[in-house]
């Protein structure tokens, strides 16, 4: 019977999951998810190779869970952060930074396995790649709140259309993504250029 890590199965579970989460994080990071498998993830995290399968039936499984728990994590620090930034400028301009940096560190990126990062490549079926950005639609709930403050507030010239200028914040940060991925462009550079785009978009 395998050992059990905390005083109850559930707590045990909480464990385990953290575990595995951990050890996909590290296997993407040095392989990138072209070559990732949950055998490796399995014996990085330290449990047989059957018991990851408790956890999820398959890596994209895995990897929306995984997703999720960055953005969750990414949010609660930005939400703390934005409520120490008065003005919607400052507010928009950290988040244009925070998203970008996050490029630099995404697991994966600039590494041998996979230089495009996480999302690499066009290899995820259609429901995964759709449930992937339902996972990320958070980021986009922080911008669009931004731009309704700073329209409100006169900073912004009003937006008719709040999702579609999410949507093109959005594109324009994440065409750095690959640049600051593979270090062909430094964060700074692409934060700059990035912040001047939107911001003269919002503001003109």
């Amino acid at each position: 019977m395998p050992r059990i890590l905390a005083d109850s199965l559930a707590e045990h579970r909480v464990l385990v999951r953290a575990r595995i989460l951990d050890a996909f994080g590290e296997e993407l990071h040095e392989k990138g998810y072209s070559a990732l498998t949950l055998a490796n993830v399995a014996g990085r995290a330290g449990i047989a190779r059957n018991t990851i399968y408790n956890y999820a039936a398959d890596k994209n499984e895995l990897m929306l869970e995984y997703v999720e728990r960055s953005v969750g994590g990414y949010l609660e620090r930005a939400r703390a952060e934005l409520a120490t930034l008065t003005s919607a400028s400052d507010q928009l301009k950290y988040l244009i930074r925070s998203q970008t940096e996050a490029f630099l560190h995404e697991p994966g990126a600039g590494s041998a396995g996979s230089a495009g990062g996480m999302l690499e490549g066009g290899s995820l079926p259609p429901a995964v790649f759709d449930a992937l950005m339902g996972r990320l639609s958070g980021l986009h709930h922080m911008i669009a709140e931004v731009v309704d403050r700073g329209t409100a507030s006169g900073e912004f010239h009003r937006v008719t259309d709040v999702p579609a200028t999410v949507e093109m914040i959005a594109s324009v940060i994440g065409s750095q993504r690959m640049p600051v991925g593979e270090h062909t462009r430094s964060l700074d550079d692409a934060v700059t250029h990035v912040t001047a785009f939107v911001m003269a978009a919002l503001t003109a």
